[in-house]
């Protein structure tokens, strides 16, 4: 499953990028411009994955942070039965 996800991470920023460049409007932008926003892009991606898999605490941080926690919200629970 990590296979998997290091590839995602290693071709989305490129395939999000060719299509943004691949649009009728920016037919003037030259390929080193993609290269040059595409690399870039991409070891921040896998440098991100990479402190998220090497500091736990970090990925704790950010679940407390978005109340991803794992525990029900029993506020939003009782007003959806009402």
């Amino acid at each position: 499953m990590k296979v998997i996800a290091v590839l995602t991470m290693t071709f989305l920023p490129g395939t999000f990028l060719s299509s943004v460049f691949g649009m009728s409007m920016l037919n003037t932008a030259k390929w080193w411009l993609y290269v040059a926003i595409t690399l870039p892009l991409t070891a921040l991606v896998i440098f991100i994955w990479w402190a998220w898999y090497k500091f736990p605490k970090l990925a704790a941080l950010s679940r407390h942070w978005t109340g991803a926690n794992g525990s029900k919200d029993l506020r939003n629970d009782t007003e959806s039965k009402v």
